[in-house]
């Protein structure tokens, strides 16, 4: 089950995270993998995955890329739109604009890209995943950039199954609540709240991310598409059992 022998996938944002650990269980399950980053990382090479630097923010350079991968590993079967940023932010009536358009421009058009030039190198019946957040559903304060720039990553998920229906591309996107990586430490603010509000009373891991891609990723999830799957470990829905008990105290 969930196998992804005879597979290859492109992964964007592989180096380091959430991506990671995408393509160390991608390469685990049997696919050929090839991470498009800004620049490897030793945990990477030790995958095996093939790299290829690029910028998702640089339109002909992620054309170029996709050109390339067909021509030395042929059609894709699979597309993981994973890069992003998560920069420091404020209030909204202090909207620091360059902020907000480097963020728009990695998390929001970084997709973009992938789903405009991406298709045209798959193959039928492929599989496109787009990295979204919690931060599309709940909304949390200083953090409108990253929220808007994830709520946009939905739409565009939705609007990607769609019109690639007739050619049975299935396109998801995963949306990851706090999870402990390079962009999210252990210790920070949004890790020690995590512990508080949600359900799990933890953070996530990136292994559990990245069991989700791989379900996505593979034949057996042929009938989920256009699907935005929360792994938050139950933040969205609201307060639980320990936050109502303090609450009450």
């Amino acid at each position: 089950m969930f196998s992804l022998t005879g597979k290859t996938a492109l992964v964007t944002g592989g180096s380091s995270g959430i991506g990671l650990a995408v393509v160390r269980r991608f390469v685990a399950a049997g696919a050929s993998v090839i991470v498009a980053d800004l620049a490897t990382t030793p945990a990477l090479e030790q995958t095996g995955a093939a790299f290829s630097a690029l910028d998702v923010t640089d339109e002909k350079r992620v054309a170029e890329t996709f050109e390339a991968v067909e021509a030395k590993s042929g059609k894709l079967d699979i597309l993981v739109n994973n890069a992003g940023i998560a920069l420091q932010e404020g209030p909204l009536d202090e909207t620091d604009i360059g902020v907000l358009q480097r963020t728009l421009e990695v998390n929001l058009l970084g997709v973009l890209f992938g789903l405009k030039h991406g298709p045209r190198h798959m193959k039928d019946g492929g599989s496109i995943i787009n990295t979204a957040s919690l931060a599309a559903h709940a909304v949390m304060p200083e953090y409108t950039a990253y929220s808007v720039s994830k709520a946009g990553v939905l739409k565009l998920t939705q609007q990607a199954a769609l019109e690639l229906s007739s050619r049975a591309i299935r396109v998801n996107a995963v949306c990851p609540g706090t999870t402990t990586t390079p962009m999210e430490p252990d210790d920070s603010a949004e890790s020690r709240l995590c512990r508080y509000l949600t359900a799990a009373g933890r953070p996530g891991q990136p292994e559990e991310q990245a069991a989700v891609f791989h379900f996505l990723a593979s034949d057996d999830s042929s009938y989920v598409n256009a699907q935005a799957i929360n792994v938050d470990g139950g933040w969205v829905y609201g307060l639980n059992a320990r936050h109502m008990e303090k609450l009450l105290a």
